[in-house]
């Protein structure tokens, strides 16, 4: 079956789409998936690359949320004291 999909003489076996997923996998390949993704102007990840790019994300977002809170905790010190003053 796989040869008739390959086969430059077999144009009435053409590869269904919705197969193109199972064929990458099953060459371990991401040929298509890289080819698609980048004429949709994406970038894709795979394996330890994917895991630490979700780990850095994720980092990002823990630095950005301390800044927010240390700084509505200050916000809300300097009433407490301006509240005290009244």
């Amino acid at each position: 079956m796989l040869d008739a999909y390959c086969s430059p003489a077999r144009l009435d076996h053409a590869l269904p789409f919705w197969l193109a997923p199972i064929l990458e996998t099953v060459c371990s390949g991401h040929h298509l998936t890289n080819w698609l993704v980048a004429k949709r102007g994406g970038r894709v990840a795979y394996g330890a690359d994917a895991l630490d790019a979700e780990i850095g994300k994720l980092e990002l977002m823990k630095d950005e949320m301390l800044k927010e809170m240390n700084s509505r905790l200050k916000d809300l010190k300097r009433l407490k004291s301006n509240a005290g003053n009244d």
